[in-house]
């Protein structure tokens, strides 16, 4: 291991160390290598087997089997629930805002630590919504890392009520229309945090497209980036993104509202009745697979292997 922080270590005990010593780059990109290696569950059910690769958080194949399917869910409901109205070439009315939230500190643990919390805070905007009448569909909140490491907020909400938007074509962005419906917005969003910023969505299109760069971008997998020694602005946001989100055990996005069930939690085994194993009957299970030269799942590219000794079994590669 190179000189610098030590990445051979439990996550939980590393936070003061990366606090006082922020690693390079290179130091993520290897780190987070390691995080990739792969690892295997194992079940028992009724007299059967089952040993299944357990897609690791980062990768592409864990984007293709829980996010791709939840992201798809999402975007349906989104463009399903918006509603603009447009009354004239660069006004209408709309349902939706996208609020961004820039933390107003240097340093970059530390706005971390305010996403870690962001539910404390949000609870007040919960609040004051509430308080307004303001009834909230559906929203979807995602993190994202900055080029300097710093993390950063995006927040997309529906509501039920409806207000007028304006676009500004020299600015290419659109604006709450009504001076005094701004000001309440900024009263309710405002947390004392840093810099936010208030957009009304001006279309569905618009919407999905922000879906798209903030969720199904963002968490596609980065494996290429962790071998290359030039990144790109973007590229370098999805490494950092994705180190700092394994380090303080964070999602990427979260879903609330009254469609929050969308969000649904990910297991990595989807069938029923399966109980892990381990101890004697494991050490039965992997004996058995040894004797067949099956004992090195990762490098024989082994994606489940299912079955038992008395019926044999089928392997996934």
């Amino acid at each position: 291991m190179p000189n610098g922080v030590a990445f051979n270590i439990n996550i939980a005990s590393q936070k003061d160390k990366v606090k006082q010593n922020l690693p390079s780059l290179s130091h993520i990109q290897k780190f987070l290598t390691s995080k990739f290696q792969p690892f295997y569950l194992h079940f028992f059910r009724g007299g059967e087997y089952l040993t299944l690769k357990a897609p690791k958080r980062g990768t592409r194949e864990y984007f293709d089997i829980f996010i791709k399917k939840r992201f798809r869910g999402l975007s349906k409901k989104f463009n399903k629930l918006i509603k603009v109205e447009k009354r004239g070439d660069n006004w209408g009315f709309t349902n939706a805002l996208l609020i961004t939230y820039t933390f107003g500190v240097e340093d970059v643990f530390k706005s971390w630590e305010f996403v870690k919390g962001f539910s404390r805070y949000w609870e007040r905007v919960r609040k004051r919504l509430s308080r307004l009448g303001y009834d909230v569909l559906l929203g979807v909140k995602v993190v994202e890392a900055q080029g300097t490491g710093k993390a950063h907020l995006h927040i997309l909400i529906i509501f039920r009520q409806f207000f007028a938007y304006r676009f500004d074509i020299a600015k290419g962005r659109s604006f709450v229309k009504s001076e005094g419906k701004f000001k309440q917005f900024n009263k309710i969003f405002d947390l004392g945090l840093g810099f936010f910023d208030i957009q009304p969505i001006y279309s569905k299109v618009q919407a999905v497209a922000y879906l798209t760069k903030y969720i199904a971008k963002g968490s596609q997998g980065v494996e290429p980036l962790l071998f290359k020694s030039c990144l790109s602005e973007g590229e370098v946001k999805r490494v950092l993104g994705l180190f700092y989100l394994i380090l303080f055990r964070l999602r990427q996005f979260q879903v609330f509202g009254r469609f929050r069930k969308l969000d649904k939690s990910i297991n990595n085994n989807s069938d029923k009745g399966w109980v892990k194993i381990r101890g004697l009957l494991l050490g039965y299970w992997l004996g058995y697979l040894k004797g067949l030269g099956l004992g090195d799942f990762a490098g024989l590219g082994i994606i489940s292997i299912r079955g038992s000794p008395f019926l044999g079994v089928k392997i996934i590669f």
